[in-house]
């Protein structure tokens, strides 16, 4: 975000967690079923915590484990034979990019590391770079259009 203004910076802010709440609360259901999993519930920050507390983090960079704390939604789900649970983790941005995939696919690596369940990285956004459509057609990370917020 080089070269913003802090007004820019903040308005900036400011959209994504709009988004992040409208898509938390409406639409996270409809991404777990995009998946073919059912949705159970979202997970709370202090249940995100206490996963990793006591989870083997040796190894594991500094800045994964800030990222994997600040994803922008974990949910819970089971998978399609609706008794065997996974997570399913969210980077939410306009147009996610190359960051982005890295960043949720490195959250929901962790996920399944510290937990031994598995965990399926979803970005949702408004669009895709070219990068991250390749990621998408090669079944690396799933992708969820976002509609426009009226």
């Amino acid at each position: 975000m080089e070269g913003l203004t802090e007004y820019e910076k903040a308005l900036r802010a400011l959209a994504k967690y709009v988004v992040i709440e409208n898509t938390s609360n409406k639409e996270m259901p409809n991404i777990v079923d995009d998946l073919g999993k059912l949705w159970v519930r979202n997970l709370k920050r202090e249940e995100i915590a206490a996963l990793a507390r006591d989870a083997n983090k040796e190894g594991i960079p500094k800045e994964h484990i800030r990222r994997y704390y600040a994803a922008d939604i974990i949910a819970e789900a089971l998978e399609a034979d609706c008794v065997t649970r996974c997570y399913v983790a969210v980077e939410i941005w306009y147009a996610p990019s190359n960051a982005d995939t890295c960043r949720i696919r490195n959250t929901a690596g962790l996920l399944s590391r510290f937990t031994g369940i598995n965990a399926y990285p979803v970005i949702a956004g408004f669009r895709t770079d070219n990068a991250t459509q390749q990621l998408i057609d090669d079944g690396q990370i799933h992708f969820y259009e976002l509609e426009e917020i009226r």
